[in-house]
């Protein structure tokens, strides 16, 4: 028989207190957004020079297109996922279109003053955004640490525990990252770099937030609640900084995807949370953190 697991919107965490006791420090730093009036990028945490307020995806505009491909490898298992590339290129559009998000990329000063057909550039030069730069890698790590990854998104989410077609959903959701990773290198990931991938992005008219210092911290927070983001620049001067995903928005912009790119919303949210744990996890993050509507303190 199945332990008992907390519910769905609890704090919960692989040691539980100073966990909680770091997001209860930082709970003065989430502020009120709105998605199409505030900016959306990467959650890799880097403060930008503007001080301007950012909704925070990890991996900003790349993060939908690696979504969508992790969807599409699931419901179509029988059908090559386009290039990686070329997924960036048509997600762009497709965001750029449902209304002014402002969905964006996390570069450097070279990536913004630099086009894509600018000779000088190295395809393989690194980039700033550890999401561009490792997505290969993190699909390789999120296939090799599945076990892990779903135990920690069941602490999360029970319903992954309590319900077996989303805890299959889930699983499938570890296969895909290795079919997109290993199996299906050459067609999906093929030359794939972090570089082109922000160059085609900035090319199809995404913005970019520039930083060239990057930054590293042991807490990530995965926020769930609506209208809210973390920030990061009022947090960093009080050396309270942490990396921030804002999984709200994801479920959100997905939504408003569905005439476009049809999913369900719960996959979306399966997906997403399993992706988020193993960015955070691949980078360093030694504490996740769900903040939900029932953990605002």
């Amino acid at each position: 028989m199945c332990k008992e697991l907390p519910k769905t919107g609890t704090m919960v965490e692989t040691s539980i207190s100073p966990i909680q006791q770091e997001l209860e420090h930082r709970e003065n730093f989430f502020v009120p957004v709105y998605l199409g009036s505030t900016p959306i990028n990467c959650g890799d945490h880097q403060s930008n020079d503007t001080n301007e307020l950012l909704i925070r995806v990890f991996g900003g505009t790349l993060n939908f297109a690696y979504l969508l491909s992790v969807l599409g490898t699931i419901y179509h298992p029988s059908q090559n996922q386009p290039p990686f590339i070329e997924q960036v290129h048509s997600t762009t559009n497709l965001l750029n279109q449902i209304r002014a998000l402002h969905c964006g990329v996390h570069g450097d000063s070279q990536s913004e003053n630099q086009s894509s057909s600018d000779p000088n550039i190295a395809p393989t030069d690194p980039v700033v955004c550890n999401y561009a730069q490792n997505r290969t890698a993190i699909s390789r790590y999120i296939f090799q640490n599945g076990n892990s990854i779903l135990d920690e998104a069941q602490r999360m989410d029970s319903n992954l525990a309590r319900n077996s077609s989303d805890y299959k959903f889930a699983q499938g959701v570890i296969v895909a990252n290795y079919i997109l990773s290993e199996t299906k290198k050459e067609n999906f990931f093929g030359k794939y770099s972090g570089k082109m991938a922000i160059q085609v992005a900035l090319r199809e008219g995404a913005p970019i937030l520039s930083s060239d210092r990057p930054k590293y911290y042991q807490l990530g927070i995965i926020n769930e609640v609506p209208n809210t983001t973390f920030d990061t620049n009022a947090a960093n001067q009080a050396n309270q900084g942490a990396y921030t995903h804002d999984s709200w928005a994801v479920h959100d912009i997905m939504e408003e995807l569905q005439a476009y790119a049809p999913t369900n919303s719960r996959h979306v949210q399966i997906a997403n949370l399993i992706d988020t744990i193993g960015t955070m996890q691949f980078i360093g993050v030694e504490n996740v953190a769900l903040r939900s509507q029932d953990a605002i303190f």
